[in-house]
Parts: C-alpha cells; sequence; structure tokens
C-alpha cells in the first residue's frame, strides 16, 4: 500500500491524538541498565516515580514479556544505494525474524515522501516481500516520516509500540518542522529507537525551523540548534545508534528488538496532579543503576 506524502501528513494532522492520557491508568516503558547491560531483577519497591514533582504509587513494575507492535520507518533516500540499501534490507529482516509469533510488525519508507508499504493487518510473509522490493532514490523527508512513524499506531491500544527509525542524514525536505514531531511524541507512549548510519566525519546538525508550505515571522530563527534525532528518542524515552558501517545495521536492529524486551513497564493512576504537561520522573533504589524513560505527556 502507497500513500502520498501530502495526503499522509494532512490526514495524521487531522487525525485524533493518539496518547490516551485522560484514561486512569498511565503506563511508562522504562530501560534499567547499569555497566552490565539491563538489569532484569528489579520489583516494584525498586522503583520511585514521580509526576510532576508528585511521588506515584506503582500499582505495576514488571519486564513483560507480551506481544508488541513494530513499525520500521527506513530511510531509502539517493544515498542509501547500493550495499548500504542491501545491508538495511538485512536488518530489516533481523528484526522481523526476531519477532515472535503474537507480535505484529508494519513498515514504511521514506525519501521526499513517505509511503506505507505492509500495514499492520498483512502477513509476515508480506511484510518481507515489501522489504525486499524496496529500492532507494530521492531526498530525505525525515520529520514527516518520524511524525507518520508516531502516528501510525497499531489499532490494539493494549500493545506495546516499539519504532525503530532508520536514517543516513539530516532531513532536507519536510513539510512539517520538528517541533509538530516533538509534539506528536507528547501524546503518544511509542518508544522510538533511531539508527543513524554515519556518513564520514563532521556535518552540519542544524535543522530548519520550517519547510515548504510553512511561514515564518521576519523574527524567526530559521535553525534548530539541537541534533535531532538523539532529541526525538530522548522525549520517547528509546536511544540512537550510530552504526559507523552499514554491515553494522543488521546486529543493531536485532539487538533493538531484544532490548526492547528487557524493559519493565510501569503503571499508576495520577494522584493529586492537574491536566496540562506531565514531567515524569523515574528512578530506582539501586547503586549506579540508569533509567531511560519518556520524559513525559500531556493530559
Amino acid at each position: 500500500m502507497k500513500t502520498p506524502v501530502l495526503a499522509l501528513t494532512i490526514g495524521l494532522l487531522l487525525a485524533p491524538q493518539v496518547f490516551r492520557s485522560r484514561v486512569d491508568a498511565v503506563r511508562v516503558d522504562a530501560l534499567v541498565t547499569d555497566e552490565h547491560g539491563p538489569i532484569a531483577d528489579l520489583t516494584l519497591a525498586d522503583f520511585v516515580l514521580k509526576d510532576n514533582g508528585v511521588v506515584q504509587a506503582l500499582s505495576d513494575a514488571e519486564i513483560r514479556d507480551v506481544p508488541f507492535s513494530l513499525l520500521l520507518a527506513l530511510d531509502t533516500s539517493t544515498s542509501v544505494q547500493g550495499d548500504a540499501l542491501a545491508d538495511l534490507k538485512q536488518a530489516a529482516h533481523a528484526a522481523v525474524d526476531a519477532l515472535r509469533p503474537d507480535d505484529r510488525v508494519s513498515l514504511l519508507t521514506f525519501t521526499d515522501g513517505v509511503r506505507t508499504r505492509a500495514d499492520w493487518n498483512d502477513s509476515r510473509a508480506q511484510v518481507v516481500a515489501a522489504i525486499d522490493a524496496t529500492r532507494a532514490g530521492g531526498s530525505t523527508s525525515l520529520f514527516d516520516a518520524s511524525f507518520a512513524a508516531l502516528s501510525l499506531r497499531d489499532g490494539d491500544s493494549s500493545r506495546r509500540s516499539l519504532v525503530v527509525l532508520f536514517t543516513d542524514g539530516d532531513d532536507s525536505t519536510s513539510w512539517l518542522p520538528a517541533d509538530a514531531v516533538y509534539d506528536r511524541a507528547s501524546h503518544t507512549d511509542s518508544v522510538v529507537y533511531a539508527v543513524q548510519l554515519e556518513r564520514g566525519a563532521g556535518g552540519d546538525t542544524r535543522h530548519l525551523f520550517a519547510r515548504s508550505g510553512v511561514t515564518l515571522s521576519g523574527a524567526a530563527p530559521i535553525v534548530r540548534p539541537e541534533p535531532f534525532l538523539p532529541e526525538l528518542a530522548r522525549r520517547t524515552g528509546g536511544d540512537l545508534l550510530v552504526a559507523r558501517d552499514s554491515r553494522m545495521l543488521r546486529e543493531t536492529f536485532a539487538r533493538i528488538v531484544q532490548q526492547f524486551r528487557t524493559r519493565y513497564l510501569l503503571t499508576y493512576e495520577p494522584k493529586d496532579i492537574g491536566d496540562g504537561w506531565h514531567q515524569i520522573e523515574v528512578t530506582v533504589k539501586r547503586p549506579g543503576a540508569k533509567v531511560t524513560a519518556r520524559r513525559g505527556y500531556l493530559r
């Protein structure tokens, strides 16, 4: 299934937000690691979660090996042609192979446009065929693709949502600014693991605030100082992984799926807090432990 970028973008902008912050329970995916890797033996008593500075009573905090939904969002611009594209396809296959029968997967690719190549209801064989049929060419609409990836959630809201977002460069042709992606991230509990293929040393990490179709005031700044992918990963509780060679992509994709299964799912019913932006802070009572979780949500 191919969806033109303009129709997809307009449809997603008009669609209702998918993060159901009005329901009583809030779920937070959290990865806890130390110098040796993920920590898997924590209990409910080990966690402290603050919502807008108020300590919340957790009803659940465990590694739940339950079915989840994986969305692969792959940059197939001109610079990914050749061996890099072949390696990217192998990486996508590795991610699909790492899934279990009850997990679900969807595929979108992006260049100067965004296309859904396989939907949640498609069979695993259809997803594999869509990966194999992928071709490279065009520029990079990274912001548009990220917005779409955060919006095209599986219809089964009980599933945890993982997005693997691959690119080898910066945005060059999006209609949407980065802030639109950050706003969408605050309305969904999807976890984004960004994978960036390094293309030489250095490079300009600045991002324009706007693209075609967006008008700026005369005093508006035209560059964004922070890199986009690390910020998106931080906001969703994911991670940015840099591959220095496309041959590393296969192992990286498979490791992401495996690591996602080691994340704790924290559940609580917010108490003594109002509406608006809710900043989340998660800590554990374990020396040397590091917690990676989303920064917050909109209620």
